[in-house]
């Protein structure tokens, strides 16, 4: 694909184009539970009430505030752990310490206190 800002040839879109230095953050697409995904364009946070619609009522004791999905438009998709989540976050099955931040890759896996409500991660920059 060809740069949405001047039009170059294409490159690797995961990095700003060599010409101009666009960089497309792209959407980010969420797969979880059994099949299921959504799209998020702009900076999201996620808790109880979001995975409570993805994955049900087991989702109930988590914090109403556990991570944050944040387009950044030098870095890309980052994700960041709550300083104030009772719930631990993890990405690829590694603790992401309280107010930490993370660069998201294609194929990351994040979860909750070690496996819970697992989601896998999708960036299009189609």
């Amino acid at each position: 694909m060809h740069c949405q800002n001047c039009g170059s040839p294409p490159g690797d879109q995961s990095i700003p184009c060599h010409i101009c230095g666009f960089f497309s953050v792209g959407r980010l697409i969420i797969h979880y539970g059994s099949g299921s995904s959504t799209k998020i364009n702009i900076s999201t946070t996620i808790g109880r009430d979001i995975l409570r619609f993805w994955f049900g009522d087991g989702s109930h004791n988590f914090s109403s505030v556990i991570y944050t999905l944040e387009s950044d438009p030098n870095q890309g998709w980052l994700i960041k752990a709550a300083d104030s989540s009772r719930n631990a976050t993890y990405i690829n099955h590694n603790p992401l310490m309280p107010g930490a931040s993370h660069k998201l890759m294609n194929g990351d896996k994040i979860s909750i206190d070690g496996n819970k409500a697992t989601i896998s991660i999708e960036i299009d920059r189609s």
